[in-house]
């Protein structure tokens, strides 16, 4: 019997309770597959932790580098691997590359084997889990993804230092003439980006979410896959039959012959589906009566311009600058920043592109900025708050966007302004990088200055923003929070932060009337504008611009062009006379689910 066959009769025998029929998990890359299981058992690695002569340090410290040079000659090979259509997204690894380099985790690890006299393994373990806790406090799924990533490259060094350089496998010989399903605990971007090459049609992981790199890589490769799916690694087994359903997040364990032939046909109705919404991509979005509504896309990496523009994205309309001030000891220079902006603004082809200044602090912890333990730090320093204490930085990042927007059509946003006083800070600061740029010969276009409607004192003046600002883009997901009084990260009442609730139907129609009347537009960047229901009635609520992921873009699109705008209207008219969020969500499901049928049963 061979190794790997044991490990599974032995997971087997330790199952203590009857094994579900499915599991359900986080929906992370569309499709549909029904395959044999091929289990990646990579525990974690158990460090040794010894303490070492001083004659012994500095061959650790050599140990270390080699460990590191290993590393990234694995990682260099992994990212050549990458087929043309995900090439783009070789940056997600080229982050990893860069943390490789990165003073945080190493030169914290050579502190660590040189002042405390222990072995590499030891002082790499010590640099990852303090980096680690920096991190820990984030409720945001883009920072923890950041937490993540320190953990996958801290992992793969180690195991180079152990001499357990594992890799993923090839797909064994059990599951020929059926597609082979990846399951494992965890899997990071680089173990995900050679899947294809490998023979994989799909993969399930234990933990993971669909916000993370690994999913966005998957997404990319076409690897339909379900993450967070708890249990998959202790409830199947190597040769185990089993279906992945990416569309809704569900693993099906050893299927029967009618589920799989039930999942068969989603399949093929999904990419039906597919099909039907490709010709529409460079049709700009519409109601059905033919209003024009600007259809934009959220992104957080360069690399994701070029989908949103292949996505029919009409522009940008949320990019989350926040990546370039983690895992760094110094914010990024101005030159370092300019490269990037530039970048995503040329991939837009002269669509625009709407740059957020950076929103750091509360819960998104940034190595780049010393920021004070706070008791309380959603409601602390953060965003707007931190840029105008950190006033250096946040001059050099508005200079580095002002010189971005001499390539293409660029807006400026400031995030989480609550007063007027903050906005006027915040433009005296453009007006200042502004004019430093002009000393040096530089020279500068005109800039829409505009800022996110997130807190309650912000819609509260609304109409005193809308007088100064170029534009408002409503972000719902801290609006919900903020309004409502819900940690969104606490377990005991993130189920009640619910964006159809009556009081956040209310704060978008004043912010958008607000708008309206000072003759500036409104958008909506939060995730209730991906939500197919949720649209039309923002459209009704008066917003005119809506910003999704870039994959939900041909959906919302097609979703937008089945209702009128009189009928969103009435709808909207209608759900702002309702006392709670269940009752807006019986409305809107009445007055749209039948017209968008088709593509709210694409993932059914």
């Amino acid at each position: 019997m061979s190794q790997g066959s044991a490990d599974d009769s032995a997971r087997r025998l330790a199952l203590s309770e009857e094994p579900p029929t499915r599991l359900i998990g986080a929906a992370a890359a569309p499709g549909v597959v029904v395959g044999r299981v091929v289990i990646l058992d990579r525990r974690k690695v158990q460090v040794p932790r010894r303490h070492v002569e001083d004659s012994e340090v500095e061959a650790e410290v050599a140990r270390l580098r080699g460990a590191i040079n290993a590393a990234r000659t694995q990682l260099e090979a992994i990212r050549g691997t990458l087929p043309s259509e995900a090439k783009d997204h070789g940056l997600i690894l080229d982050a990893h590359l860069l943390m490789l380099d990165d003073a945080l985790l190493v030169d914290e690890a050579e502190a660590a084997i040189r002042a405390e006299k222990v072995n590499a393994e030891w002082g790499l373990r010590k640099s990852v889990e303090h980096i680690k806790a920096l991190f820990e406090r984030a409720e945001d799924d883009y920072f923890r993804e950041r937490r993540s990533d320190v953990d996958f490259v801290g992992e793969r060094v180690l195991r180079q230092l152990m001499g357990n350089a594992q890799e993923v496998p090839k797909a064994r010989g059990e599951t020929e003439g059926e597609p082979t399903v990846l399951v494992a605990h965890e899997l990071s971007p680089a173990d995900t980006a050679s899947l294809r090459n490998k023979g994989f049609s799909a993969f399930i992981t234990d933990v993971g979410s669909a916000t993370s790199h690994t999913a966005i890589l998957a997404r990319a490769l076409e690897l339909p896959a379900v993450v967070g799916a708890q249990g998959a690694t202790k409830f199947l087994a190597t040769g185990d039959r089993v279906i992945v359903d990416g569309l809704r997040g569900i693993v099906q364990l050893r299927p029967n012959a009618e589920q799989i032939l039930g999942a068969e046909a989603r399949r093929r109705r999904y990419a039906q589906f597919v099909r039907s919404l490709d010709g529409n991509r460079d049709q700009p979005a519409a109601t059905s009566c033919g209003t024009p509504i600007a259809l934009r896309a959220n992104i957080e990496l360069p690399t994701e311009a070029l989908i949103a523009r292949e996505q029919g994205a009409d522009g940008v309309g949320l990019y989350r600058t926040e990546f370039l001030y983690i895992d760094r000891r110094l914010p990024p220079p101005e030159e370092e920043q300019t490269e990037v902006y530039v970048a995503v603004v040329r991939a837009m082809g002269g669509r625009p592109v709407t740059l957020r200044t950076f929103d750091i602090g509360g819960d998104k912890f940034s190595t780049a900025f010393r920021l004070p333990r706070e008791m309380n730090p959603a409601l602390g320093l953060r965003a707007v708050r931190l840029a105008l204490r950190e006033r250096e930085v946040f001059r050099a990042q508005l200079r580095a966007m002002l010189r971005a927007a001499a390539t293409g059509p660029v807006r400026i946003m400031i995030p989480m302004v609550a007063t007027v006083a903050e906005l006027r800070a915040a433009r005296a600061e453009l007006e200042a990088a502004r004019g430093e740029l002009q000393a040096r010969g530089v020279t500068v276009p005109d800039v829409p200055l505009g800022i996110m409607i997130e807190t309650p004192s912000a819609v509260f003046v609304a109409d005193l923003l809308a007088k100064e600002s170029a534009f408002f883009s409503i972000g719902t997901n801290d609006l919900v929070q903020y309004s409502l009084a819900i940690d969104r990260g606490n377990e005991h009442v993130a189920y009640l932060a619910r964006p159809l609730d009556p009081a956040i139907l209310r704060a978008i129609e004043r912010t958008a009337t607000a708008a309206k009347q000072a003759g500036i537009p409104c958008a909506l960047c939060g995730a209730m504008a991906s939500d197919l229901l949720s649209a039309p009635l923002l459209i009704g609520l008066g917003v005119g611009e809506l910003s999704v992921d870039p994959h939900a873009v041909p959906e919302v699109k097609a979703a937008l062009a089945r209702v009128s705008l009189r009928e969103a209207r009435e709808v909207a008219a209608k759900a702002l006379t309702l006392a709670t969020a269940d009752e807006v969500e019986q409305l809107v499901r009445e007055a749209f689910a039948s017209k968008l049928a088709d593509l709210l049963a694409a993932g059914e």
